[in-house]
């Protein structure tokens, strides 16, 4: 029997795995379209089955700056300073309100070299979990450093291949698994881009 979106779908139930609602396939397709550093992550948290339409509630999503990439509808987008402490005040909210749903949070690795960010992200692994997921979006380069930053905040990270969904989307899987019990973080990193010169 062919495997249809519906299939995939279970409107209203707990999730298992984004995999249970998302084709990679389809969010390949979308992020090989985009242009900025969002890459792949940022297609992903447009793909319905992973921030949106079939989930009830859908999941907030704070997008940090413009650089990131396009907003949805009902998506906030911060300045890039303030995103992760905003991300965590509505994430705050709609655990208080048993509102349901995840709340994502987008941003470039360059916004942790801003003191608020990094203050925030700092502090996450001493507050109560809340389904918050921020996902940092940079080059490769810098990929192992920011992973040491981030594990030295105390956080959980969850590599990725921001040019291969099926990578991203298993990261973004197990870290919003883990924003269950502990704070966790998505670093989605793709290879520098050629610069000519």
């Amino acid at each position: 029997m062919a495997t249809t979106d519906a299939h995939l779908r279970v409107v209203g139930s707990a999730r298992r795995s984004l995999f249970d609602a998302v084709r990679p396939t389809e969010v390949q397709a979308a992020g090989e379209r985009l242009r900025g550093p969002g890459g792949m992550a940022l297609a992903a948290l447009h793909h319905d089955g992973v921030a949106g339409g079939v989930h009830a509630p859908a999941d907030a999503v704070v997008l940090a700056g413009r650089a990131v990439g396009r907003a949805r509808d009902g998506w906030v987008r911060a300045d890039e300073t303030a995103a992760l402490g905003i991300a965590y005040g509505i994430a705050v909210t709609r655990h208080r309100r048993t509102a349901g749903g995840r709340t994502w949070c987008l941003l470039r690795l360059g916004a942790l070299q801003h003191g608020r960010t990094l203050e925030t992200a700092a502090v996450l692994a001493d507050l109560p979990a809340v389904r918050l997921t921020p996902i940092v979006v940079g080059p490769s380069s810098a990929a192992e450093r920011t992973a040491g930053l981030l594990t030295a905040c105390g956080l959980s990270v969850h590599a990725a291949d921001n040019d291969d969904a099926w990578s991203v989307l298993s990261a973004l899987d197990h870290a919003s698994a883990a924003a269950e019990h502990t704070a966790a973080v998505v670093l989605a990193t793709r290879e520098d881009p050629v610069r000519h010169g």
